[in-house]
C-alpha cells in the first residue's frame, strides 16, 4: 500500500514539475480574464524575487494591475491588486 502511495506521489510530483513557464502564465492569464473580463494578452511574467516564488504574472494596465504569484509547484500562491467589481 505504501509503495503504491509513493509511486502515485512521485508521478503527481513529476507532472507538476514539468509544467513550463508558458503554461503557468496561460493559467494565470485565463484566471485574470475570467475574473475581470480583461484580455489574456494584458499579462506578462517576471521571475519571482523570492526563493519560494517561480513567477509573478502581472496583468492589467495603469493602476489596475493584478499580480498572480506562482510557486515552484505551479500553484497560484496569492493574488494581489485590484479585485474585480461586482
Amino acid at each position: 500500500m505504501c509503495l503504491v502511495a509513493a509511486a502515485l506521489g512521485l508521478r503527481l510530483g513529476l507532472t507538476q514539475s514539468r509544467m513550463d513557464d508558458a503554461a503557468l502564465i496561460e493559467r494565470a492569464a485565463e484566471a485574470y480574464q475570467r475574473e475581470t473580463g480583461g484580455a489574456r494578452t494584458d499579462c506578462a511574467a517576471v521571475p519571482g524575487q523570492d526563493a519560494a516564488i517561480r513567477l509573478e504574472v502581472r496583468c492589467g494596465a495603469g493602476t489596475a494591475i493584478r499580480v498572480f504569484t506562482v510557486d515552484h509547484l505551479g500553484q497560484v500562491a496569492r493574488v494581489t491588486g485590484d479585485a474585480p467589481e461586482t
